[in-house]
Formats: structure tokens, C-alpha cells, sequence
């Protein structure tokens, strides 16, 4: 049985769970126990689950000792992730969904990256697993790997948290020194659902890191499954997203980096507002009717920030498919956006 040792664990590592099937579950944690580093303390935070794999967990920690589960109430995963940053011990925090892993030397890389150079964040890749393929998400070209972010070069850290190809605005794939999350107070925003919630909290952490390193290891493993490949974004969800850009623009009004970021904020939501429209109101599986679909999204666009992004000149630095999907919902083409999302959803259930 391994340990933590007599004194706190170098690095507490989170995992939000709300009824992730067993069989993904299984291999996050086997992961996570196989790590070259054993140091370490995994802490899972059960989010009112009710398909037994909350009794896997506590099977778990019975097990290894380094393993701690905490039950609580269904609020959300920014909930969860909110109660794993309270209770970690370890000098560093990172967070892993419950149905991804990661590489089994990653954690003492990016320990021993932080430690030699005194870093606040360490960052490193992602690779998509399709169950038959995996396809490693490189990052922006733009970024530079294995090199040390300082000062006020980090600010460029947190303007690529708003680039869709920069993998930066996930919880996941960072190793982030705790005091500076409890010091500054950088809790998940539990207002937001889980939809955008992350990148809002990784826009307010990047604010006060000041030493940085990516590196040029793509070492997480974000696992797609029948029901993540095909799920629904809810209404719920699609206005979780407004909300958070709102708070984005909020938290940089009246600054000097207001009218620079603007843009790149754009950018960002109009990413997710092609998503929302074909996965989320249109998609095959919302159940509600043809005509409570077109009320619910035209209500939906009718919105300001909605509008005001729909507009934005930022639209062009989008892939031909997504200007199509943002022209159609310019202009409530309902019924165009309906056969955008049947084909999405036929080539995704294809893939």
C-alpha cells in the first residue's frame, strides 16, 4: 500500500466526479497511482453521484492512502473543484477529470520543472482519444515550449487562455502552486455551469502568475466517449457561456488591456456560440419541439452580448464551416442551423 508521507504531499492532484462510467474511472485512477512520482495525494470530489461509482471511489481510498474522497451534494463541477482546492495539502494543485488520464511521468516532469526554476504554473499538452485513434492537439505556433514565461510576459500566457487552439483554458494540463490559488482567492466561479466555467477561472489565474514554463510534452489524455462525443449543451449551459464573457469583459473594464483583448474575447465566444448553436438548440438530441427550439434561440441571440459578438469583426479569423454556422445564426436561419447540426451529429457519432 503506498503512502503519503509523515509530512503534506508535493503535489494534491483533484478529480471532480458526478456519475463518470466505471470503466473510465478505472483508468484515470490507475494512472494516477502509477505515477513515477509518489508523493502525491489524489483527491476525489464526488458531486452526487448515484451509479456506484461512488462506492468505486471509496474502494479506492481503501486501498491507497494517498487517496481521499469527499461526498457532497450535487452543485457542479466548479463546486467540486472549489471543495478539492480547499482540502489539498500539497505545495501544488492539478486538476484531472475523472474520465481522462494522464502520462505516468508527467507529474514528477513538471514537479521538477517548477522546483528547479521557482515557477508558479507548469503547462503541458493534450491528446484526443477517439477509442480507435489519438490525435495530439498542438499547440498555438505562437507559444514557446520549454522556454520561461516571466514577468510581464505572462500576460501573454493569459491572452492565449481566450485562443481556442492554444490549450490553455482548461483546469487540466497544469501543475499551479497552491498559495498562489488560496492567496489570491482564485476559486471556480460557482455561479457559471460547466460550460466556459474554465476558461473564466484560468483568465483570473493567469492574472497573477509571474514565472511559467509549457512543456513540450503532450501528456493528458482527454478520452471521447459515446456520450461525450454526442452530448447536448443546454439552454442552461448556453447561458452559463454569455454569462461568463460578461465576466470576462467585466474583469478587464476600464484597464489597459481592455480595448487590446476585446477582439480576442470575440474570438473565444463566437468558438463556442457555432457550438451551442448546432450542439445545443438544434441538436437531435433536445427533445423539444421544432418551434420551442427557433423560440428558445432567437430569445437567445436576441441577447446584447450575443448580438454585439455576432457582429464582431472577429468572425473572420473563423474556419469556413464556423462563418456559415455564425451567418446562419446572424440572421435566424433556423432551419439551416437544424440540418448543420443533423450532419454534425452524424459525423461525430461516425468518428
Amino acid at each position: 500500500m503506498k503512502q503519503v508521507s509523515d509530512g503534506a504531499p508535493l503535489i494534491s492532484v483533484i478529480v471532480p466526479l458526478y456519475n463518470t462510467p466505471e470503466k473510465y474511472f478505472n483508468g484515470c485512477i490507475a494512472h494516477l497511482r502509477a505515477q513515477t512520482l509518489p508523493d502525491i495525494e489524489i483527491i476525489v470530489v464526488d458531486d452526487g453521484s448515484a451509479s456506484g461509482v461512488e462506492k468505486l471511489a471509496d474502494g479506492f481510498a481503501a486501498q491507497d492512502e494517498r487517496i481521499r474522497v469527499f461526498h457532497k451534494e450535487n452543485g457542479g463541477v466548479s463546486s467540486a473543484r472549489n471543495l478539492g482546492i480547499v482540502k489539498a495539502r500539497g505545495k501544488y494543485i492539478s486538476f484531472l477529470d475523472a474520465d481522462d488520464w494522464i502520462d505516468g511521468d508527467i507529474l514528477e516532469k513538471a514537479y521538477g520543472a517548477a522546483e528547479k526554476d521557482g515557477l508558479d504554473l507548469v503547462a503541458w499538452g493534450v491528446v484526443r482519444e477517439y477509442g480507435n485513434r489519438a490525435v495530439r492537439h498542438e499547440f498555438s505556433p505562437y507559444l514557446r515550449l520549454d522556454e520561461l514565461y516571466e514577468g510581464a510576459a505572462c500576460a501573454e500566457l493569459r491572452e492565449a487562455v481566450l485562443d481556442c487552439n492554444a490549450e490553455l483554458g482548461a483546469p487540466f494540463g497544469k501543475l499551479i502552486r497552491r498559495d498562489i490559488v488560496a492567496e489570491n482567492r482564485i476559486f471556480f466561479d460557482e455561479e457559471l455551469l460547466n460550460y466556459a466555467e474554465d476558461v473564466e477561472w484560468n483568465f483570473r489565474l493567469f492574472a497573477s502568475v509571474r514565472r511559467a514554463i509549457i512543456l513540450s510534452e503532450y501528456a493528458h489524455h482527454y478520452v471521447y466517449h459515446p456520450a461525450s462525443l454526442t452530448s447536448l449543451i443546454t439552454e442552461q449551459n448556453a447561458q452559463s457561456a454569455v454569462l461568463c464573457f460578461g465576466k470576462i469583459r467585466g474583469g478587464i473594464k476600464h484597464t489597459p488591456d481592455e480595448e487590446r483583448l476585446q477582439g480576442q474575447i470575440d474570438y473565444r465566444f463566437l468558438f463556442m456560440l457555432t457550438a451551442i448553436s448546432v450542439c445545443g438548440f438544434f441538436h437531435p438530441k433536445n427533445k423539444a419541439s421544432y418551434s420551442e427550439k427557433k423560440r428558445a434561440f432567437k430569445a437567445y441571440v436576441a441577447q446584447d452580448e450575443v448580438k454585439r459578438t455576432l457582429r464582431s469583426p472577429s468572425r473572420k479569423r473563423l474556419s469556413f464551416a464556423q462563418r456559415t454556422v455564425i451567418f446562419c445564426m446572424r440572421h435566424r436561419w433556423c432551419f439551416a442551423l437544424r440540418i448543420l447540426a443533423s450532419v454534425r451529429y452524424r459525423e461525430k457519432k461516425a468518428a
